[in-house]
């Protein structure tokens, strides 16, 4: 409950500066009130289309980072069974993760459906840090565990499943938090460049084409708020999942 209090009063704070430099600038069109941000709120809540483009956003990004999370430790695996494989791809990934998405977004835009780009995007963003938290994961095993596991001659299907995916779960799981913010940035920064329909960023594509500063501000609150609700989503089933975990391992000992 302090917590709570200690936040509501953080965020009544910012407010409240908010509101005075809103007064000081006088140009609601460079920076509009809290209030009529609020009113625009409550406006976009009661429209149908409102809910039809949050959903095509947060598919948009639930498909994307499924699929990048999934190739990451693929690849990741790939290279811990097959080493040069890692020299092969690292060059790949390195330039996957220092591309702009901007450039990225252009490029993409001259071959593909601007239906699909969110989730290529999204793919393309992430797939960078899934891998590289899962090699480190890999890295953190214990070695001695890996040594004695060949001794006994215990196969390598073995070895990812009872050693090296337990040991790295941390790193993973670090992956899935990170992931989701990279995720959330991406796909919007498509959706308002590439203005895909019916999406949360062609709306704030709108907002900048008409200079409705409001609407700008209204759908990046929506946003803020999504991203806020996923981290806690997925941190509530983290601590789920490691809480069974432990209670089963603690169960077998």
């Amino acid at each position: 409950m302090k917590k709570l209090i200690k936040n509501l009063l953080i965020l009544l704070f910012w407010i409240f500066i908010w509101e005075i430099t809103y007064r000081i600038i006088n140009k609601p069109i460079v920076l509009p009130s809290p209030k009529n941000i609020i009113i625009k709120l409550m406006e976009l809540i009661q429209e149908k289309n409102f809910y039809f483009s949050v959903l095509n956003s947060v598919k948009s990004i639930g498909f994307g980072f499924t699929i990048a999370y999934t190739l990451g430790i693929f690849f990741a695996l790939l290279n811990l069974l097959i080493p040069i494989t890692k020299d092969i791809f690292l060059p790949i990934f390195n330039i996957l993760r220092v591309t702009p998405i901007a450039s990225f977004i252009i490029l993409a835009l001259v071959f593909m459906k601007v239906e699909k780009l969110p989730i290529l995007v999204c793919v393309f963003m992430v797939l960078p840090l899934v891998w590289r938290n899962a090699i480190e994961g890999f890295k953190a095993v214990d070695y001695n565990l890996i040594e004695m596991s060949e001794f006994f001659k215990v196969s390598k299907i073995s070895q990812l499943k009872n050693i090296y995916l337990p040991y790295s779960l941390p790193f993973l799981l670090a992956a899935v938090h990170t992931g989701f913010g990279y995720a959330w940035k991406s796909v919007i920064t498509a959706e308002v460049m590439a203005s895909a329909t019916m999406t949360i960023g062609s709306h704030i594509a709108d907002g900048k084409i008409y200079l409705n500063t409001d609407e700008i501000f209204a759908w990046t609150i929506v946003v803020i708020i999504m991203s806020i609700l996923t981290e806690k989503i997925i941190l509530f089933s983290t601590n789920i999942y490691l809480n069974k975990s432990y209670k089963i391992k603690g169960d077998s000992n």
